[in-house]
């Protein structure tokens, strides 16, 4: 996920719960945000299974590049 967000000028974090979910927040552009989205259900990975992703709108999170988080 990191080489995609960084691929498609994405921001923000990534973060494994303790139900086995992965919760994401990122920013960019529409037409970024759009390919990123795109590019998980695309991926073709034995290991990772994208059932749906959630999109709602926030405020801006960081400028810091995208990010594993470990809170």
């Amino acid at each position: 996920m990191i080489q995609a967000a960084k691929e498609h000028h994405i921001q923000g974090w990534v973060k494994n719960e303790t139900d086995g979910t992965v919760c994401t927040c990122a920013q960019g552009e529409t037409n970024n945000l759009q390919a990123f989205i795109e590019t998980m259900y695309a991926r073709n990975n034995p290991y990772i299974r994208v059932d749906r992703i959630d999109v709602s709108d926030s405020i801006p999170i960081t400028d810091k590049g995208f990010f594993i988080r470990h809170d």
